[in-house]
């Protein structure tokens, strides 16, 4: 008998920070921690914008202070396109009223600098469960619809008959 091994699946990952040593802690964490595969990376919220359009990751992690874009206005930019990637916001900034605007604008989790390996890899990990149950909780919901559908079709036909 042979068995099938499962395909797991890597999150793919893109950063956009402007501090390249932050950008490079991310990144070895990512590796070392195996969470997945950084897709690619940018010093500046206008790139990064453009470069997460492209790519489509599952998972951005995005500075909030950054020049040319910020990191709140950068992920309002992407709003048609939200619903597919998961946003975290890192930054050293303490300010609660970035912080809500982040949020506001669908952020999953915050993380604050520096760095505390521990806290990355456990958000990182509880982004990709969220991000998981969402797709799961559609699937469920686009079954649902389409068994309502068919119930709805089956039913017009049964009064027809009659």
């Amino acid at each position: 008998m042979q068995y099938r091994k499962k395909k797991v699946s890597k999150i793919r990952f893109v950063i956009v920070d402007d501090d390249p040593t932050i950008i490079k802690m991310i990144k070895n964490i990512i590796t070392e921690y195996n969470l997945g595969t950084v897709l690619a990376t940018c010093t500046d919220g206008i790139s990064g914008e453009k470069t997460i359009r492209d790519m489509l990751p599952d998972i951005a992690i995005v500075d909030l202070l950054m020049p040319g874009q910020d990191g709140v206005t950068m992920i309002k930019q992407l709003q048609n396109i939200k619903s597919k990637i998961s946003f975290v916001i890192i930054s050293e900034s303490r300010s609660q009223t970035l912080l809500t605007m982040a949020y506001e604008q669908g952020i999953e989790y915050y993380i604050h600098k520096p760095i505390n390996v521990v806290e990355v890899v456990s958000v990182l990990k509880k982004t990709d469960e969220s991000r998981k149950l969402k797709q799961f909780m559609t699937m469920v919901s686009n079954t649902a619809t389409q068994i309502n559908k068919q119930a709805e079709k089956n039913d017009d036909a049964s009064k027809r008959r009659i």
